[in-house]
């Protein structure tokens, strides 16, 4: 990034022709966090102003990566012989939250950077959100959004962490890495805006369920689960029953149902947008200071 490149409507803070070079995929399931902070502090390194210890760190972690992971709390989708209460749980807290990418990124890299995150949640749908993001990439902060990747469709299950490196305000599109891609402006805020909740697909249920002689009412865990005021809040223990009843009906097309039905538990995360920046930079100050989600812009 040793300039912003910013053409008539656009700003890259690498351009599209080098992302391929630049952007690491994932580093390791679950962790997109991970991949996100790497492909943001490569990015932050290509700006003259770094310091020499956070170019010395991105030169250590391209050669292990587990430098980066260890300091990353990313938790795993499932647990081995878990029961359906566990596996919910776990689905619903996998990877890592807004607040620990933050903890990281000042653990790993120490006083090189500085970095704050806005939450989107409940966001106006006409917030310009290409123009804030323009604004804070042209004075060198990266971002890093944290997104419902289940509004593109019913094939994707999960929140995901992706690095954003261009914005280009006259299509209204924002390119993302991890995967390379680009979103619309309105897709970004729908993605950023929805409800910190996660839809879990029957298919994904039907084992533990096909696998108990059990009745509902003694399956392990879910006295426990009914007892989290956030789970509880979205009836998840009657919507498991109901899902239970429906596996065990006969009459139903299980075909249909695996198509259709999902249910709905809270999510560990919020849509958020990450900003990092190097701590020797003039917009730092700015970013610690800011106290609405839109500066001047």
């Amino acid at each position: 990034m040793g300039e912003v490149k910013q053409r008539q409507g656009s700003v890259f803070l690498v351009e599209q022709r080098d992302i391929r070079l630049v952007q690491s995929n994932q580093l390791d399931k679950s962790a997109c966090g991970a991949t996100a902070i790497f492909n943001g502090l490569k990015v932050l390194t290509m700006n003259n102003s770094t310091c020499e210890k956070l170019k010395d760190l991105v030169e250590d972690i391209k050669k292990d990566v587990r430098l980066l992971l260890a300091v990353v709390p990313t938790r795993g989708r499932t647990e081995e012989n878990a029961c359906v209460s566990d596996y919910l749980q776990a689905r619903a807290t996998a990877g890592c939250t807004a607040p620990e990418l933050v903890d990281a990124i000042n653990s790993i890299a120490k006083n090189c950077v500085c970095c704050r995150f806005f939450s989107f949640t409940d966001i106006d749908r006409n917030f310009p959100l290409v123009q804030w993001l323009a604004w804070w990439m042209k004075h060198g902060a990266v971002p890093i959004a944290t997104l419902n990747r289940q509004k593109l469709g019913s094939f994707y299950d999960c929140w995901h962490h992706q690095m954003i490196y261009g914005v280009d305000m006259e299509q209204k599109e924002i390119h993302v890495t991890n995967i390379i891609t680009r979103y619309s402006e309105e897709k970004l805020l729908e993605m950023l805006a929805s409800e910190p909740v996660l839809l879990i697909k029957p298919h994904d249920l039907l084992p533990f369920f096909r696998s108990s002689t059990k009745s509902f009412a003694e399956l392990p865990g879910l006295k426990a689960l009914h007892q989290l005021e956030d789970w509880k809040l979205l009836d998840v223990t009657l919507q498991l029953q109901r899902l239970y009843d429906l596996f065990q009906n006969d009459q139903v097309d299980q075909g249909e149902l695996i198509i259709k039905e999902r249910i709905r538990v809270p999510c560990g995360n919020g849509g958020i947008i990450l900003l990092v920046c190097n701590a020797n930079e003039d917009i730092c100050s700015k970013l610690m200071a800011e106290t609405l989600l839109r500066p001047s812009l």
